[in-house]
């Protein structure tokens, strides 16, 4: 079995390094740790790294950036017996800011809407997935809003694991960014 190792992003129209992750497992295949560089003007701009325990069906992240930042992110991801990411809860330790959404899956398992919510549970925004499960067809969704006056879709290429590989954002149907990644995998067996 492959495991992910490292991610790097690119914004494909300016040819940059925009951000690299290396990831870190338990013996139970989970990811412990997460460290984000992220890069503007081919410099590292800021570090921010994530660290994931787990506790039955949920799963607690820690997201801390540079120590002079004084940032810290709590989120709370609870998962279904299918182990489907079912809600998330974030809170900032500076700002005291707040995202909360819920994910509603069909009986494929496929995502099919993520609702943001705000501090009180009230739908601030509808993130619509559209799949397609014809073979080479690309997955994409859709983000509408009350509060927003556009449209935003992304569209995803995926590897065989499921990994983005590219996104094209759309905005009221018009270009607006593309970004590629590179993904390297290790094999589990090499590390135990």
């Amino acid at each position: 079995m492959k495991r992910l190792v490292r991610i790097e992003t690119f914004n494909k129209s300016k040819g940059e390094l925009i951000l690299k992750s290396v990831f870190t497992y338990d013996k139970k295949g989970r990811i412990t740790k997460e460290r984000c560089y992220i890069v503007q003007f081919g410099q590292i701009t800021g570090v921010s790294e994530l660290k994931h325990t787990y506790t039955g069906n949920v799963e607690i992240t820690i997201e801390s950036t540079n120590p002079e930042d004084d940032y810290t992110n709590y989120i709370l991801t609870t998962y279904d017996a299918r182990q489907r990411p079912i809600e998330t809860k974030s809170v900032n330790s500076t700002i005291k800011s707040c995202y909360w959404f819920k994910c509603v899956y069909d009986e494929n398992d496929l995502l099919i809407n993520k609702y943001l919510l705000d501090e009180s549970g009230q739908t601030t925004r509808i993130i619509e997935h559209k799949s397609n499960n014809e073979k080479g067809a690309t997955p994409s969704f859709n983000s509408f809003s009350q509060h927003l006056d556009y449209i935003k879709d992304d569209i995803f290429t995926y590897n065989e694991k499921g990994h983005w590989l590219s996104q094209l954002v759309l905005l009221n149907g018009k270009p607006s960014k593309y970004h590629e990644r590179t993904i390297e995998y290790y094999y589990q067996t090499l590390f135990e």
